[in-house]
């Protein structure tokens, strides 16, 4: 590719960061914490999926379904097993892509077979074909994959870190990462804090949890003390598709 193809490339990734393609007013009564965990590593399911659906909570997770029975980052990701405990759990699954390929890296045509394989996946599994909710996978975003994903998907959530209040930018919906050696206590509590003064919809990314998590993961403790202060400050927990069928 040409130095000037190049600089087109970067620069319409820079724009579509910013770039409302599918907008939307919500306006909560009261703030909004969701948990949401992409590629499905087995821990996100056996440990995270466990503990909300013991607090009676559910999250939102972010799957490939070319991963089922694979590995991502050297951990195993979900079985078919593991998903229909998310769906009986009541928990949501939603897209990452088939393949977890990077948006960007796509052409259109190539873009539009991984989401038709991937929401063909899931609706198998929960055996309904209502619209899904889509996160980017690596956050690899373009202008083209947001106009695609603003038609093919409820939401799309990036990991552009921001509290969603106001007009929305529902095709990359802002996001803060819940990692081990990015994240405190004190960390979580101003984010909640935060969107329990503006009341706003605060959402968490992460992938797995484990005593020793990835670089990319989160330790059991932190994730329930953050379930726990959310609860605590009267913060609503939900998916990111019970947030948006409740404006519906």
């Amino acid at each position: 590719m040409s130095i000037a193809g190049k600089f087109i490339e970067k620069l319409d990734r820079n724009i579509a960061r910013y770039a409302c393609v599918k907008s939307g007013d919500l306006v909560f009564e009261q703030p909004v914490v969701s948990f949401t965990f992409d590629d499905c590593a087995r821990t996100a399911i056996t440990v995270g999926g466990e503990m909300l659906k013991d607090k009676g909570v559910s999250g939102t997770f972010y799957l490939c379904g070319g991963l089922t029975n694979g590995f991502e980052n050297e951990l195993p990701c979900q079985t078919e097993e593991d998903l229909a405990y998310l769906v009986e759990s009541g928990h949501e699954l939603a897209s990452h892509l088939y393949n977890h390929k990077r948006c960007a890296d796509l052409t259109g045509d190539q873009l539009a077979l991984e989401i038709g394989l991937s929401k063909n996946y899931i609706n198998s599994i929960i055996g309904t074909n209502e619209q899904l909710s889509f996160s980017y996978p690596f956050g690899s975003v373009n202008l083209r994959a947001k106009r695609m994903v603003s038609e093919q998907f409820l939401t799309g959530r990036g990991i552009n870190p921001g509290l969603n209040v106001g007009r929305l930018d529902l095709s990359c919906l802002k996001a803060y990462a819940l990692y081990e050696d990015q994240i405190s206590a004190q960390k979580i509590a101003f984010l909640i804090d935060m969107a329990v003064k503006k009341k706003g919809w605060l959402i968490f990314y992460t992938h797995d949890v484990q005593t020793l998590p990835s670089p990319y993961g989160v330790t059991p403790k932190t994730l329930e003390y953050a379930a726990d202060y959310a609860l605590q400050e009267n913060c609503e927990i939900r998916s990111v598709a019970e947030v948006m069928n409740s404006f519906r």
